[in-house]
């Protein structure tokens, strides 16, 4: 699933490489990239952008690291998804409640995953393998259910193409319907009946054809 509310067709990659700002010379995309291609750091310095990062994230380190990328990234930016942006600014400006939900639940979901697949990781069992699995998918089933239902009820005050279309894909493919197949699979993943397994004997009685 790809949110899309930075860039129309594209998801946005936190990871990607960076991009530098140009100034108004002739051979001043080149002077950048030679200054700054293994350090943006000068150029953070020069335009005192610190403090504006500072300011976008206010303490939040993950909406920090983003900004940073973000404006840093903005050289091949269109007018078209400068519009898109501001359109989607426009909806959180005005509805900054159900923003702040709707980021906390997906926070929530992102941390929680991050914690159990850090104990699944440590796990060398099988057994204790699929519990965890099967722990991280149940609990982030709920997260995502969580999030279509904010989205739900405060979709009618949105209009920005970006969050309606997002809203309309959570729907989609978080349906209550997909949802319930996925706990469905869980609860056959418990073996509460135990497992069927079936074999053959080779010549030898080893098992073959399991």
């Amino acid at each position: 699933m790809k949110a899309l509310l930075m860039h129309p067709h594209r998801d946005f990659d936190p990871d990607g490489s960076l991009c530098h700002v140009m100034y108004g010379l002739p051979n001043a995309r080149q002077h950048l990239e030679d200054r700054f291609s293994n350090d943006d750091k000068a150029l953070i310095q020069d335009l005192e952008l610190n403090i504006l990062f500072s300011t976008m994230a206010r303490g939040d380190e993950f909406v920090l690291e983003v900004a940073r990328k973000a404006i840093l990234c903005c050289l091949s930016n269109n007018t078209d998804t400068v519009i898109y942006r501001q359109q989607v600014l426009k909806d959180c400006l005005n509805n900054p409640t159900a923003v702040r939900n709707l980021y906390d639940a997906t926070v929530e979901a992102t941390e929680a995953t991050r914690k159990m697949q850090w104990s699944v990781s440590s796990c060398e069992h099988p057994s204790s393998l699929l519990y965890g699995a099967m722990e991280t998918l149940g609990v982030l089933s709920e997260k995502l259910r969580k999030l279509r239902l904010i989205g739900e009820e405060c979709s009618s005050h949105f209009d920005s193409p970006a969050i309606r279309s997002l809203f309309a894909m959570l729907r989609k493919e978080l349906s209550d319907e997909y949802l319930a197949e996925v706990g469905n699979h869980l609860t056959e993943l418990k073996f509460r009946k135990g497992i069927l397994l079936s074999a053959e004997l080779d010549n030898h009685n080893e098992g073959i054809n399991y």
